[in-house]
């Protein structure tokens, strides 16, 4: 896993990741909050560094997940 910075990505790489976290994390839920409100917590959770962007060269994807999840299975190490 490498850990990327969101500013290597483009708004709409981040945006389209935001809401694949969204989906995976929070379902398809059927609550009073809209998708953009979700995406926006969710890019503000990474400026918090709650979360993490990392590029699985395994799967040869890109995706978002906790700093929790990514530390206490990597270590902390970020690949750079």
């Amino acid at each position: 896993m490498i850990v990327i910075d969101k500013s290597q990505l483009s708004q709409d790489a981040l945006i389209g990741l935001a809401q694949g976290f969204v989906f995976s994390s929070m379902g398809n839920e059927f609550d009073e909050q809209p998708m953009d409100e979700k995406v926006r917590l969710t890019l503000a959770a990474l400026d918090r560094g709650e979360l993490k962007i990392i590029f699985s060269e395994l799967h040869q994807e890109a995706s978002i997940i906790t700093t929790e999840y990514f530390n206490k299975n990597t270590g902390g190490n970020d690949g750079c």
